[in-house]
């Protein structure tokens, strides 16, 4: 089951992996997301599959191209999945060339990406919360470190 991705709960992309017994949701970092990615008004020189799973391999990992854009039912926008490495920056346009050495600059979207954090970059949540965030994490470390000297403090005593 796990294997039939990608998956997709609305418009996010959902990553499921296999149980493991070290699995801690606090330190787990994912870093890898199935997102559609489209290439609005592709040429049709370069609409084939080839083409477009070579784009596609230089944004992440390709996972599925879309039926329409395999089967040309339309040239609009080619769309496809990859699994996009959102901890690197992500390409905005790439330059396409024919033989004859013309070329154009081929715009990339990325379809309904996580929020990133404009101060911080995590995606864990948005900058209007980073200050929240920082102060909570602050708050939680200095009564870890309490506990801890009150369990020190408390073996030095038995």
């Amino acid at each position: 089951m796990i294997e039939m991705g990608p998956w997709f709960l609305g418009k996010k992309g959902l990553v499921i992996k296999r149980w493991e017994k070290t699995f801690s949701p606090k330190s787990e970092y994912f870093n890898l997301i199935p997102t559609w990615v489209s290439l609005p008004e592709l040429q049709p020189y370069y609409w084939n599959p080839y083409v477009i799973v070579i784009i596609a391999k230089g944004i992440g990992s390709l996972i599925t191209i879309e039926r329409s854009t395999r089967l040309k039912f339309k040239f609009t926008d080619a769309r496809f999945v990859v699994n996009l490495d959102i901890s690197k920056s992500m390409i905005k346009k790439i330059k396409l060339k024919i033989e004859d050495g013309r070329g154009c600059m081929q715009p990339i979207v990325y379809e309904n990406m996580p929020v990133q954090c404009v101060i911080c970059k995590s995606y864990e949540h948005y900058a209007k919360d980073f200050q929240e965030k920082k102060r909570r994490d602050e708050e939680r470390r200095e009564k870890e470190k309490n506990e801890k000297e009150s369990q020190d403090k408390y073996k030095g005593h038995g």
